[in-house]
């Protein structure tokens, strides 16, 4: 045999044994990030009253589309590098959506909370009971508050008791506001009391803290800009250098140098983007 062939032979073999080696390392994480993956989606689209949908079979097909993007980035720019960033592009797209979604949807049902529980306390005060005053917000208020109201209602129809629906209700919506108007709620109907000028006073906190929350995203617009610049610029100006000298720019994604150089750059762009986020965000 010859000698070229037996090399070649023993090289296939040792990537062959690598390959199943990394395979076999990274089957765990990868199956437990994929678990914790699939129940974050899910969550978050139920929570978005999206029930029926398909996220395993979808993080699937997103899998396969990255791979894809990745082999014909590789091949068409001579690149793995490109193809890597293409294809870890393609796989962040989907939480990226489900997260915005979700977080539109919380601030919608903040702002909606005050409103409702002054409508709950008008109600009450009118005489209608306290199971009468959620369907009352149930009916006549406005998604997404509505939708969680009329889910209360529906688990009490069915027969579970209205704290236990209320209690479900603060656990599932994890909103600290609703959880103080629900508490109000449960320890207003077991100690009695003015629960409607209760209510009114609740609504009027929960307003005040909504109006401070506001103002601190108002104060701080400019340095979350900031951050989303600082995220993007490299990028961009990557970009307008491969169309100034596309060779100086393609030596960056085939020599090792700068390859380093690529993912230094990309580290350092993205502490400074995490720290100047870190510090723009306040929690009031």
């Amino acid at each position: 045999m010859e000698p070229l062939l037996t090399v070649r032979i023993l090289a296939s073999v040792a990537a062959f044994m690598g390959t199943a080696a990394v395979v076999l390392l990274l089957h765990e994480p990868a199956a437990t990030w994929h678990r914790r993956r699939r129940r974050v989606l899910t969550s978050r689209l139920q929570a978005l009253f999206i029930r029926e949908a398909p996220v395993e079979q979808g993080l699937w097909l997103v899998y396969g589309l990255a791979g894809v993007v990745f082999l014909a980035s590789a091949l068409a720019l001579r690149s793995a590098l490109v193809g890597l960033c293409a294809a870890a592009l393609l796989l962040v797209v989907p939480d990226a959506v489900v997260a915005f979604l979700y977080r539109r949807r919380r601030r919608e049902l903040d702002r909606q909370v005050p409103d409702a529980i002054q409508a709950m306390a008008n109600s009450l005060r009118a005489g209608a009971s306290l199971v009468q005053a959620i369907g009352e917000v149930a009916t006549g208020g406005l998604a997404p508050i509505r939708e969680e109201f009329r889910l209360i209602l529906e688990e009490y129809h069915l027969g579970a008791p209205l704290d236990r629906a209320l209690d479900d209700a603060r656990r599932r919506l994890g909103n600290r506001n609703l959880d103080l108007a629900f508490a109000v709620l449960l320890v207003g109907r077991e100690s009695g009391g003015n629960l409607p000028q209760i209510l009114e006073r609740t609504a009027g906190a929960v307003r005040e803290l909504w109006r401070l929350e506001e103002e601190v995203r108002t104060r701080t617009a400019e340095g979350r800009l900031s951050a989303k610049i600082l995220g993007v610029m490299p990028a961009v100006l990557l970009g307008l250098y491969a169309l100034i000298d596309p060779s100086a720019i393609g030596s960056l994604f085939s020599h090792p140098a700068g390859i380093f150089t690529l993912g230094l750059a990309a580290v350092l762009a993205a502490v400074g983007m995490a720290w100047t986020w870190r510090i723009a965000r306040l929690d009031v």
